[in-house]
């Protein structure tokens, strides 16, 4: 029984440090401060597990000290926290229509889903737009891959290109990246948020810049309206842009960029009904009946893939292209996403 609850108190420690590590670094600590206050939470949080289970054995209270089964209770309660997350105002949703999947390039896909609801304008009814995020070209390779990703999608026909941020790891290859970009076909523009990797070193500057000169439109923490369609974009960057607080104009429908799906409940507050994101990548390491064994998020894994609803607002979590390290099960995806008026 002893060594029953030391593997009990051990896999309570995983699980908590995967759980409060995707939490609490999930938005990236800016400064060492911050990253320095997160690493004590953390450690001060596996001590707690372990403090009950230490004591006993340090009181020598036999075989079993009841400090070992605290711990190792503590530790069950980790574990099915991690394995079924919740969090209350927050559920998981799905698509109104079945979702299309079919591959682009060998180890990417392209994934068609549906929102459908009463608040789309009648002009936007049947909106196409492609969805691009986490796209880490931080190499010539990865680089190539994205224009093999482009090529391929020339023959889409779409309305609006979004993308969600981490263009790049490398200053010098911004500029070819939204170069790639630009060349997607639409008839409404393409608009781009940053993100956590976008913020680094500068290279917000130079993505803005960049983009600009691309006529791609950035949204920092912005609204961008479409008067022919009857809708407006909104734009968050938070946590790494602070600057603005923007709000969409009264009775317009709306659609949310983010890079982050933490900023669902933002949304849910300016009353957006549809919001994309990505930043997860679908969780790393996704292994069969557990899921992913890490998200980067403040509300653990389960903003990890997929539909979620909060109120009346709804997001997507896509993968993203998906070219980055430690993404064992899971496929890069490019997101069509199509808007549906439900008469």
């Amino acid at each position: 029984m002893p060594n029953a609850l030391v593997v009990l108190v051990a896999l309570g420690l995983l699980a908590l440090l995967l759980d409060l590590g995707g939490r609490l670094f999930g938005t990236y600590a800016q400064t060492p401060l911050r990253a320095a206050s997160r690493i004590t939470i953390v450690t001060a949080a596996c001590f707690a597990l372990m403090a009950p289970a230490l004591i006993s054995f340090a009181l020598e209270e036999g075989s079993s000290p009841r400090g070992l089964w605290f711990s190792a209770g503590l530790g069950l309660v980790a574990v099915l926290h991690f394995l079924f997350p919740f969090r209350f105002g927050i559920r998981r949703s799905s698509g109104d229509s079945p979702a299309q999947v079919q591959p682009l390039i060998p180890g990417m896909q392209i994934r068609a889903e549906t929102f459908a609801s009463k608040l789309i304008p009648a002009a936007a009814d049947g909106l196409e737009c492609l969805v691009l995020s986490d796209l880490h070209c931080n190499t010539r390779h990865k680089l190539e891959l994205l224009r093999r990703i482009v090529e391929t999608l020339k023959n889409e026909t779409v309305d609006c290109v979004f993308v969600l941020g981490d263009l790049g790891e490398k200053n010098a290859l911004i500029p070819d990246v939204l170069a790639a970009i630009a060349q997607l076909p639409h008839k409404h523009g393409t608009f781009l948020v940053r993100s956590n990797h976008d913020f680094e070193g500068g290279r917000d500057e130079v993505v803005e810049q960049t983009a600009a000169e691309h006529s791609i439109r950035v949204l920092a923490n912005d609204a961008a309206t479409l008067p022919d369609l009857g809708i407006c974009l909104l734009g968050l960057e938070y946590p790494w842009n602070q600057q603005g607080t923007p709000s969409p104009p009264d009775g317009t429908f709306t659609i949310g960029l983010t890079h982050t799906p933490d900023n669902l409940t933002h949304f849910a507050r300016l009353h957006v009904s549809l919001s994309v994101a990505g930043h997860t990548h679908g969780g790393k390491i996704r292994l069969p009946w557990i899921g992913p064994l890490l998200v980067p998020s403040k509300f653990g894994r389960l903003l990890d893939y997929g539909w979620f609803r909060t109120c009346e607002s709804r997001m997507f979590v896509t993968k993203g292209i998906g070219y980055f390290p430690g993404l064992f099960g899971s496929r890069g995806e490019v997101l069509k996403l199509r808007l549906k008026r439900i008469p």
